[in-house]
């Protein structure tokens, strides 16, 4: 799973990758995770099928981290993380690399303030 962070209103990275071995320990890893980095947001990929839509809310369902949650279309995203050199390989670092376009999408529609 793809991971990014955004530090200022226009600076994202890309975060290493969960590993996902299951739902419950990848939702426990994002909570943690969204616990650690004080999240107030938390912005999610969404794809065009609609069974996998469904999957995605279900696991969003099952995080306990209190914050404001926003979908996103992924439509492309992996294809510009390719196209801005992304390596398709198991590490999962063309997920992160698509998560902090996915992130960046969100931020040109509704800037951070602060």
């Amino acid at each position: 799973m793809g991971l990014a962070q955004c530090l200022q209103a226009d600076l994202v990275l890309p975060l290493a990758p969960i590993m996902r071995k299951n739902r419950n320990q990848a939702a426990a890893e994002i909570d943690a995770l969204l616990g650690e980095k004080a999240c107030e947001i938390l912005v999610v990929g969404l794809p065009q099928n609609e069974e996998n839509i469904r999957r995605i809310k279900h696991f969003i369902g099952l995080l306990t981290h209190p914050c404001e949650v926003h979908f996103v279309s992924e439509e492309l995203s992996s294809k510009e993380a390719k196209e801005q050199g992304a390596k398709e390989d198991k590490s999962g670092r063309i997920d992160s690399a698509s998560a902090a376009i996915i992130l960046k999408r969100f931020l040109r529609k509704k800037p951070l303030q602060g």
